[in-house]
């Protein structure tokens, strides 16, 4: 068997079968984090299981926030899943495999419209990451890569449809194949593809208020002596939003990775940012990081900013008594 033969046979219910196996451990591992976090809080069945619903409309906490953005992320994600499931050639071939499933398909011009959308929404999101500078030096190179994998199959799908490359006889032979190949690496990618919070560092200044927003209890914080460690557990991010919406610095966003590790590992909770804690000037008691207080006193100013909130609260009482 050769390697043609290959990807367009056995190959191709291994790339499913991944598929399935990702999305299910996936939502296991959801479901198993949503219950545990019930149980730490005491909660009702009822309201444990309400996040899980919501799991199904991400970002929708910060739609407020960011709604462009928010509207062109649904729009995007409606193209990725409708046209692979609807498209004719698609469901033809799941007639005629051993499955023998059928369902209604789109019309040719409107699988090529949200193809066209589809593609032009990625070259979109590509530029925002070259051009915004902040974004620029928060993405790393799986995010280009992760892009890639996933806008190849609706190109070379668009291509084959519309013979685009009828002239050249070496692209027009494989364009088939590579398509096959394109689809497959990005059913692979989607079994391990994970959705995380991610802070920009120049912005964060680890005031945790995404932890106190986040309803799944996904984000924690933990302080340690001098150090405050900001840890994520990707097992029970339902991709809400609040830590995005409530954000003060506009430091926090949802980004797609893939990742193995997460899966063998069980996602297990992880430290994502560390900060220094600032030291309260009367008692000496670490209470707040230092790039919080520091962002703190260049707006507000004030002396009683160094004070931790038991000997700002003694302060404020002693200057409540001297008063007549």
């Amino acid at each position: 068997m050769n390697f043609v033969s290959f990807v367009e046979g056995p190959f191709l219910p291994i790339a499913f079968a991944l598929l399935f196996l990702g999305t299910f451990t996936r939502w296991t591992l959801l479901i198993s984090g949503v219950v545990a976090r019930a149980r730490e809080q005491d909660a009702r069945w009822r309201t444990a299981l309400l996040p899980l619903g919501r799991s199904f409309v991400p970002f929708h906490q910060a739609v407020k926030k960011r709604p462009l953005y928010a509207l062109l992320r649904y729009l995007y994600h409606g193209c990725m899943f409708v046209v692979p499931v609807y498209l004719w050639g698609h469901v033809v071939l799941w007639e005629e495999s051993r499955f023998e499933l059928s369902w209604s398909t789109l019309p040719d011009v409107w699988a090529d419209r949200l193809t066209v959308i589809f593609i032009f929404l990625t070259f979109c999101f590509l530029c925002r990451r070259f051009v915004v500078a902040e974004i620029r030096h928060a993405s790393s190179l799986s995010d280009y890569v992760l892009a890639a994998v996933v806008v190849l199959p609706f190109l070379s799908g668009y291509f084959l449809a519309q013979g685009t490359f009828s002239g050249f006889a070496f692209l027009e032979e494989r364009m088939w194949t590579i398509h096959v190949i394109c689809a497959e690496m990005m059913m692979i990618a989607a079994a391990f593809l994970i959705v995380r919070s991610r802070f920009q560092t120049k912005k964060c200044t680890g005031c945790a208020a995404c932890v106190s927003s986040c309803p799944t209890g996904a984000l924690a914080y933990e302080d340690s002596g001098k150090v405050r460690a900001l840890t994520n557990d990707d097992s029970r991010c339902i991709h809400c939003g609040a830590c995005v919406r409530d954000c003060p610095e506009s430091a926090a966003e949802l980004v797609h990775q893939v990742a193995l590790p997460p899966f063998l590992g069980g996602f297990d909770r992880q430290a994502t940012r560390f900060f220094e804690l600032q030291e309260c000037v009367r008692c000496g008691t670490p209470f707040a990081p230092e790039t919080q207080w520091k962002r703190m006193e260049d707006e507000i100013g004030g002396t009683s900013l160094r004070l931790c909130p038991r000997c700002r609260g003694s302060a404020l009482m002693a200057v409540a008594r001297a008063l007549p």
